[in-house]
């Protein structure tokens, strides 16, 4: 899919590269944290308890998941979401049967055990959809 040139802060881009840096950058400027009504306090205590609990020993386990579970969280996904980098339908994981789903509550516990979680695990697309009607350029506010 083509993506056409958008209107940047500084001007036209034309490269996918440049188009995925100035998404990127726009998506940092509107999900930044705004302290300008916030409680210094707090929010040094807030850093100051992760700190502590990021450094802390437990020797207490995770709880494993169940079957139960893993079949609530799959009815509770939806059946349209779209495919992930594995390219399996969600509408597939919903009908998928017992025995499979038996299958990947071992590979949860397995790493919730393990305490390892695959990279691709955390990848995600993220695709800018511009709404109909407005202006398909980037502004500074």
């Amino acid at each position: 899919m083509k993506i056409p040139p958008l209107h940047g802060l500084n001007g036209m881009i034309y490269t996918d590269e440049e188009k995925v840096e100035e998404i990127a950058n726009q998506l940092k400027n509107q999900c930044r944290s705004s302290y300008v009504r916030a409680d210094l306090d707090v929010i040094e205590q807030v850093n100051r308890e992760m700190r502590i609990f990021m450094n802390e020993e437990t020797d207490e386990e995770i709880r494993n998941t169940n079957i139960e579970e893993v079949t609530n969280i799959i009815k509770g996904s939806g059946k349209r979401k779209a495919l992930g980098p594995d390219g399996i339908p969600s509408i597939a994981v919903t009908e998928l049967p017992p025995n499979a789903k038996k299958i990947l509550e071992n590979i949860i516990n397995g790493t919730l055990k393990l305490e390892h979680f695959p990279n691709e695990w955390k990848e995600a697309d993220a695709i800018a959809i511009p709404k109909p009607g407005k202006a398909r350029n980037f502004t500074s506010g």
